[in-house]
């Protein structure tokens, strides 16, 4: 049941970017209106587009999302990094689950593909090395926005985590660099990882619109 769900998510996923895209864009366009009424419409107006461009456009080529091209898959997957991001006001760690389901997914597709094992362990890598990519782009943004203001920082941390000391702007520094390299070195492996787990747990028939654990 697990992993139907997460296809299930999987698609919703990729059927989401263009939607919440032109949502985004249609807020962001309107917001200098100051009518609260004339931006939501304009907002809704761009979703229910969004969703009308997939039911006609995108409807037959997300069928199988294992057959799409690997450009798509990076796009979608820097397009959720970044909306992680901003859902989490700034803070990166929680883009390390972004990594786990690509390792999981890139092996999904890898065997709907029925690559050789040499094949296989060079896109898991790659894909390992992509994910890690991405999580130093977003550790750089999110390192700009922390060091504009360290005591701001400190204090909204202080609030997310309910932190029971006061932070220091040295504090700041030292989280942006030493935990950016940490998270970046931890997101390799979490891709790896679950990658690898996919493979030796879960039983995969192209037939079969899911898949399911071994045993």
């Amino acid at each position: 049941m697990i992993n139907r769900l997460e296809m299930i998510l999987y698609k919703a996923a990729f059927w989401g970017v263009l939607p919440v895209t032109l949502f985004l864009a249609g807020w962001w366009s309107s917001i200098s209106l100051g009518d609260n009424d004339a931006i939501f419409s304009i907002a809704m107006g761009g979703l229910g587009l969004g969703i009308l461009i997939d039911a006609v456009v995108l409807k037959p080529k997300l069928k199988s999302l294992e057959t799409l091209k690997p450009s798509t898959y990076r796009g979608v997957y820097i397009f959720y990094s970044i909306m992680t991001l901003g859902f989490f006001m700034g803070v990166p760690v929680f883009n390390l689950l972004l990594g786990s389901l690509a390792g999981r997914f890139i092996a999904r597709v890898g065997l709907f593909r029925s690559y050789a094992p040499e094949k296989m362990r060079s896109l898991i890598k790659s894909t390992a090395l992509f994910t890690s990519m991405v999580l130093l782009g977003i550790c750089l943004i999110s390192g700009w926005i922390a060091l504009k203001d360290p005591l701001d920082t400190a204090i909204n941390l202080q609030g997310m985590f309910g932190l029971g000391f006061t932070m220091t702007p040295m504090m700041i520094y030292g989280l942006v660099i030493v935990g950016g390299i940490g998270l970046i070195i931890v997101q390799y492996f979490i891709t790896l990882s679950f990658a690898h787990y996919e493979l030796k747990h879960v039983f995969f028939d192209p037939k079969d619109p899911f898949y399911r654990l071994i045993g």
